[in-house]
């Protein structure tokens, strides 16, 4: 039997991770930075992620984890979506195009979406707090870097 997949939560204690992510090919948001769980800003972050099959990186710094406040500012977007990108299945079906508008252009048209680059789509938490909430470890991939 296949093992559920699972997102990975980083827990990057010497920030070492969080540069080198930083400067990757990836589309970055940071939940310190003002703005950055604006609706509008996910929703764009999470569907620029789908399109080209890039991580879509999630940056906590050293704050708390906080489920409901992750889950508020995806669920803002369209309501379930924080459990459809935890749950691994934002990519399956058409759930990735629920989160499209007619106003996002050509680019993100239904046809423009390949399997390749949905399939290549990928969630990252990273954060530097090295006490992970049990609702956290429940539901993500844990990988520690000192």
């Amino acid at each position: 039997k296949k093992a559920k997949a699972r997102q990975a939560l980083l827990v990057d204690l010497s920030s070492n991770a969080q540069t080198f992510l930083r400067y990757r090919d990836n589309n970055m948001l940071f939940t310190y930075k003002p703005g950055d769980l604006e609706p509008s800003k996910v929703r764009l972050a999470l569907l620029g992620a789908l399109r080209f099959g890039k991580p879509l990186v999630l940056d906590n710094g050293d704050l708390d984890l906080n489920w409901q406040q992750l889950a508020g500012a995806f669920d803002a977007v369209l309501p379930g979506l924080w459990d459809m990108v935890w749950g691994c299945s934002i990519n399956e079906e058409d759930n990735w195009l629920k989160i499209v508008q007619p106003s996002d252009g050509e680019n993100f048209k239904e046809q423009a979406f390949s399997r390749h680059c949905l399939d290549a789509f990928q969630f990252i938490l990273v954060t530097k707090h090295p006490q992970v909430p049990p609702d956290f470890a429940d539901h993500f991939f844990l990988i520690t870097t000192a």
